[in-house]
């Protein structure tokens, strides 16, 4: 008999037996979920049982059947709408490129407890009302308030937000060479080579600058010069020229997002300081940084909450409490204890794209009884197997990410690592860790499909 190929066995294993895993809990130890991968339909599907348990409280206005139901459906919809779909996992094997995973949650309701991943207890808080929410992992229960499926209201932690990303996109913005650019004596035109920075950053925050931030208080500030060597008297106007020129070019590439141009420090003071880094940076005399003399214009994001930055509107997170404890259900740890050991301080150094201006912070070890090593060592271990970059272990004292295990709504492509390793799980022995790429959806048209995360 002639021997069956590779690719023939694992065809034949997928009709004959289905590529499946029941109650995998990932390499974190946290978790719980199953898992069917169907290649003819290129479908993942992550399938997260629960039994409902809803309490009623003394003094609180008993559970409806409606509003049981309603939980129960509002449930489904957020976990299902925000954790499934979010990213693709292909095949990155030589001659199985066809093979690929679009990835399904599905949340079903199962008649008893034995028979679930998870027992979801709900008590009848009322709206405002702290619920203790949190994931028991020991007995597989998670305990929530009848308002946990619906968006937290924290205007502090939105602010927070935002400042988070307006930190990211001023990184960004010096990455990429945009911070200053550069024109020739006593010109105010934008040549191809002058654009390119600004194809750059718009390249590199494409993920970034979503629509909540254009819409909040985010915006570029152009300021424009002469430099000393050129004729002040004829190009009196130059500067504020170079200043509209590059104004103009950000305007084409972000659409919808403000651009404001700098007449004068004097007007808008909180921009000397960052004038005189970036002048320093670009090897500028002293004498040319203290009369701000420079032939270019530069690209600036107003610092929040110091000099005039105060915020006084945030990004709506759309944090849903009962979203980011399902997370922990699909085996995913916390992000806001710091880096709680040395695997995952390398993969953050090797890997993680966070602003320079919060990489410190990742140093932070926690305190507690909720530090939780071994879950932070099996994460770094499918960070390592997967070359995804690390999101960023911060501490809540410090800065607000909007990242889904943290504060936020954003999945990235780590906290589909679990997914990953149960796809690897089910396809042994034919796929090696390096065989399945976790990358954005088909032309980039993925809910949360972030280029961003993928940058080197």
């Amino acid at each position: 008999m002639p021997v069956m190929s590779q690719r023939a066995n694992f065809d034949e294993k997928s009709r004959r037996l289905g590529l499946k895993v029941t109650n995998f809990t990932p390499a974190t130890g946290i978790g719980k979920f199953d898992a069917h991968y169907d290649p003819a339909a290129c479908r993942l599907t992550i399938t997260l049982k629960v039994f409902y348990i809803f309490t009623n409280l003394p003094g609180k206005t008993p559970w409806t059947a409606q509003e049981q139901l309603e939980f129960k459906r509002k449930y489904k919809e957020v976990v299902e709408g925000s954790w499934g779909d979010c990213y693709t996992i292909a095949s990155d094997k030589m001659e199985w490129r066809d093979l690929y995973a679009r990835v399904v949650v599905n949340v079903e309701e199962v008649g008893s407890r034995p028979a679930a991943h998870y027992a979801i207890e709900a008590k009848n808080f009322s709206q405002g009302e702290t619920a203790g929410s949190g994931i028991f992992r020991l007995e597989y229960k998670g305990n929530f308030s009848k308002w946990d499926v619906y968006p937290e209201d924290k205007a502090s932690r939105d602010k927070s937000a935002l400042g988070f990303k307006m930190e990211q996109i001023r990184d960004k913005i010096t990455a990429a060479g945009a911070d200053y650019i550069a024109f020739p004596a006593n010109s105010s035109t934008m040549s191809g080579a002058q654009m390119m920075p600004l194809q750059s950053l718009a390249t590199s925050t494409r993920a970034i600058i979503s629509k909540e931030v254009a819409d909040s208080e985010f915006a570029f500030w152009v300021y424009g010069k002469i430099g000393a060597a050129e004729n002040a008297i004829r190009n009196v106007t130059t500067g504020k020229n170079r200043a509209k020129a590059v104004a103009d070019a950000l305007k084409s590439k972000f659409p919808g997002v403000k651009v404001n141009i700098v007449d004068s420090s004097s007007k808008e003071p909180w921009i000397v300081p960052m004038v005189n880094k970036i002048l320093q940076a670009h090897k500028f005399s002293q004498k040319d940084i203290q009369s701000r003399s420079f032939p270019g214009a530069m690209v600036l994001v107003k610092d929040p909450g110091v000099g005039g930055g105060n915020l006084t509107a945030g990004i709506q997170r759309n944090y849903i409490v009962a979203v980011h404890e399902t997370g922990h259900m699909f085996g995913l740890p916390d992000e806001y204890f710091g880096v709680n050991c040395l695997n995952m301080e390398k993969q953050i150094d090797l890997l993680s794209t966070v602003p320079d201006a919060v990489r410190n912070l990742t140093r932070l070890r926690p305190e507690g009884e909720r530090y939780e090593p071994g879950q932070a060592e099996g994460f770094a271990a499918l960070l390592k197997g997967s070359n995804v970059p690390a999101p960023v272990f911060m501490n809540s004292k410090n800065t607000v990410t909007t990242s889904i295990m943290y504060s936020g709504s954003d999945v990235l492509p780590a906290h589909y690592l679990t997914f990953w390793e149960a796809l690897l799980n089910v396809c042994w022995p034919h796929f090696s860790p390096a065989e399945w790429k976790i990358v954005p959806n088909a032309a980039g048209q993925g809910k949360r499909s972030n280029v961003e995360f993928f940058a080197r």
